[in-house]
């Protein structure tokens, strides 16, 4: 999918991310000269302002002059370059704008250690280096900056490990590894993605621990395994796509639970089972797709016309039919726990008050004569009201 096609796609998830981040940028920052009134006397920080000129030694190529001004003697604060934020109250860096357009103008092309020094902007919150030829591995001091909020490195030639990043788009660049089950411990993360990259493994299940969560796009890389139910839990899911992966095992029935999905793409993989009935997708612009995979079952019934394309590549799917009222049917793997440990508890329970029962009339004497007595006065009621309608009956089939 190109990534104008998945912009148009996303308007409401992108709205709200960027609107979180230009107000928590717009209290704490100024930015360039325009700012310079309400900064007063505070400049940038030596270490930083070293950080940034190391960065700027290491850029082969810079078309669009976004580091021009860095360095400049004039210019000696980097607090006023361009494309950087600093704090208005301590002068750190808290914001790199440094992002081209791949299809249209690529600015920054640099070497494999340009990313390095930028480990040492320790209250950064904001880094976008999107749309460039960086080429550099992704260091850990980048991973683990703690005060970063934002980090989009996309379209790129950076390569590494995904790391622990919290708030991260890292697409269409050439990371491998696993995706780190760390990534699912901010409580506060909007959106992840990872697409075009070469990720291997399993699809961490604490990715769904955020209910924050609006976008997740783990397509087009190697990951394999099944879909954790967890994401389940990402209640304010709206776009979702793991296709052109090697995922396998059933669609968990907990992926219906997300009621604001607008977008879910699952296509080339190795799923297979049904559909999960109560998957509903109705809110436009919606957009589903299960192709290319060896889904079973029929159209469910909630999910709003996605077209007979949604489902080719499915052997043994009908596209033709759509599914009746949903039945106790549930894809969720945990679920097939539930009934050997149901079986044992009703055994234990049987055995249990059967000898509770048994053994306290057999201890008990005057209990047990009791129950025998009862049995007995129960018999011949029966007995006794039993025979007295059939004399009626009899006596009235004479007359």
């Amino acid at each position: 999918m190109n990534r104008h096609y998945q912009n148009i796609r996303k308007p409401r998830a992108t709205l709200l991310i960027l609107g979180c981040l230009v107000m928590s940028l717009c209290t704490s920052c100024s930015v360039g000269k325009s700012n310079d009134v309400y900064r007063k006397n505070i400049t940038c920080i030596d270490q930083e302002r070293d950080a940034l000129l190391k960065f700027k030694h290491h850029i082969d190529s810079d078309s669009c002059r976004l580091v021009a001004s860095w360095g400049n003697p004039h210019t000696p604060d980097c607090c006023t370059w361009e494309g950087v934020t600093c704090s208005n109250q301590s002068g750190h860096v808290i914001g790199l704008h440094l992002g081209g357009d791949p299809y249209l103008n690529v600015c920054l092309d640099s070497s494999v250690y340009s990313l390095y020094s930028l480990g040492e902007l320790k209250r950064l919150t904001y880094l976008d280096l999107s749309g460039n030829l960086l080429s550099s591995i992704i260091p850990d001091a980048i991973e683990n900056l703690q005060s970063l909020m934002y980090l989009d490195l996309s379209y790129n030639s950076l390569s590494g490990s995904s790391g622990s990043l919290s708030y991260f788009n890292l697409s269409n660049n050439r990371l491998e590894g696993s995706i780190p089950s760390a990534i699912g411990d901010s409580h506060s993360i909007l959106q992840i993605d990872l697409s075009n990259n070469r990720l291997q493994g399993s699809i961490p299940s604490a990715i769904g621990d955020s209910h924050s969560l609006l976008q997740i796009d783990l397509s087009n890389n190697r990951l394999q395994g099944p879909i954790p139910s967890s994401l389940g839990r990402a209640s304010l899911l709206s776009y979702l796509n793991l296709s052109n992966n090697h995922l396998e095992g059933v669609i968990p029935s907990s992926i219906a639970n997300l009621k604001y999905l607008e977008y879910l793409d699952l296509s080339t993989n190795n799923l297979s089972g049904d559909i999960p009935c109560k998957l509903e997708i109705t809110k436009p612009p919606y957009f589903a797709n299960f192709s290319n995979n060896n889904l079973s079952g029929s159209v469910p019934k909630y999910l709003s016309s996605p077209g007979f394309d949604a489902f080719q590549g499915n052997p043994n799917f009908n596209i033709y039919e759509v599914q009746g009222p949903c039945d106790y049917k549930d894809n969720d793997k945990n679920d097939d726990k539930i009934y050997p440990g149901l079986y044992v508890s009703i055994g234990l329970g049987i055995y249990t008050g059967f000898w509770v029962f048994c053994g306290t009339l057999t201890v008990k004497t005057s209990w047990r004569h009791a129950y025998f007595g009862f049995l007995d006065h129960t018999i011949d009621k029966i007995y006794v009201t039993v025979a007295i309608y059939l004399a009626r009956f009899r006596r009235n089939s004479q007359v």
